[in-house]
């Protein structure tokens, strides 16, 4: 009978139990019952651009900026370069052009000197009446023939220009001495021809001498 009785009471516990929960249960349900939904507004303040990447038409105009910005200071540079060696060209003719005049200059007082027609082996058919070489460095006048005259050479161990020895230079010397007033005065004119990147360069100097014994 006792163990009757415990088995009673232990079922009554256990049903007492139940109910408690089930009352627990039934408020907490009611508490997510009386819950009210509550609403986000998930957009942007500001619209969001679309990413986007680089097209290919821009992509070739950003190429062809910057080729325009790198090809510009290389032609510049280039240009500049090939201005210097012109510059230099001319310099160099001026001084075969002027060392020409001042051995003509210079026959004509040995000529004076010597008692000689100042012209003396300076005009002539065989001389400078059309054009002629001078080789200041041999001491020594030329007859272009056909009115061609040889390139000079250039020799490297003394530094001159002549037309014997040394290598083939880029000039030609042209020299014409033509008797405006007979035993009075005299035109000297010079040629200097070369070739710059293969184009022809031409540079001509003139001046007047004059008898100073007359």
């Amino acid at each position: 009978m006792y163990f009757i009785t415990q088995k009673i009471k232990g079922k009554l516990s256990a049903n007492k139990k139940l109910t408690a929960i089930s009352y627990k249960l039934k408020a907490v349900l009611s508490v997510f019952k009386n819950l009210q939904p509550t609403t986000y507004n998930l957009k942007p303040s500001v619209p969001l651009q679309p990413s986007r990447g680089f097209t290919l038409i821009e992509t070739l105009v950003a190429i062809s900026i910057l080729m325009v910005a790198v090809a510009s200071p290389l032609t510049i540079a280039q240009k500049g370069v090939a201005s210097a060696i012109y510059a230099k060209d001319q310099i160099i003719a001026s001084y075969l052009a002027q060392d020409a005049i001042e051995y003509i200059i210079n026959l004509t007082d040995q000529n004076r000197l010597n008692g000689v027609d100042w012209l003396t082996e300076i005009t002539g058919p065989n001389y400078c009446d059309t054009k002629c070489a001078v080789d200041t460095s041999n001491n020594s006048i030329a007859f272009c023939n056909n009115g061609e005259c040889e390139m000079l050479n250039y020799n490297d161990s003394e530094h001159i220009y002549t037309l014997v020895g040394g290598q083939p230079s880029r000039f030609t010397r042209s020299v014409t001495v033509i008797e405006v007033n007979a035993g009075i005065e005299a035109l000297i004119t010079v040629l200097m021809s070369w070739e710059n990147k293969g184009k022809p360069r031409e540079l001509t100097f003139k001046t007047r001498i004059f008898n100073w014994k007359q």
